[in-house]
């Protein structure tokens, strides 16, 4: 339930500033050496000259270009360097996931990442607001 809070409020903050783009924006995490990472992929259009980024929120990162992102329709892959080294992730594209492997040397781990849908702030607004989660009894 946490992850999913946690992803929900990554969404908000986000997508706000992804509805100016036509990118596609991804969330979610990915698991190496017993440790989650939250994650966000920035994919741009496709034929656009822009290039894709992620954000690592939990490491205080945000918009740090990938150093290689290939999309066909049976797989998808992207490479961050970072200071803690080459991460790689290749993944099966799902009808709105990305689950696949990610590797940093000779560790291994996998991710999953969920496309958000992007709205306007008038989508936003007529959603918020408190809801019953269940009939008062």
């Amino acid at each position: 339930m946490h992850k999913f809070l946690f992803a929900c409020a990554l969404a908000l903050v986000w997508s706000a500033a992804a509805c100016a783009t036509a990118e596609r924006l991804w969330l979610g995490e990915f698991t190496l050496r017993g440790q989650s990472t939250p994650v966000v992929l920035h994919e741009p259009e496709a034929g656009s000259d822009a290039t894709a980024s992620v954000d690592l929120p939990a490491m205080g990162a945000r918009g740090v270009p990938l150093t290689k992102f290939e999309r066909t329709p049976q797989r998808v892959r992207f490479q961050l360097d970072g200071p803690t080294g080459r991460l790689e992730f290749s993944a099966m594209p799902g009808k709105a996931t990305l689950s696949g492997d990610v590797k940093q040397g000779d560790a291994r781990g996998t991710f999953t990442l969920v496309e958000t849908v992007q709205t306007t702030p008038a989508i936003a607004d007529a959603h918020a607001g408190s809801y019953q989660a269940h009939p008062d009894t």
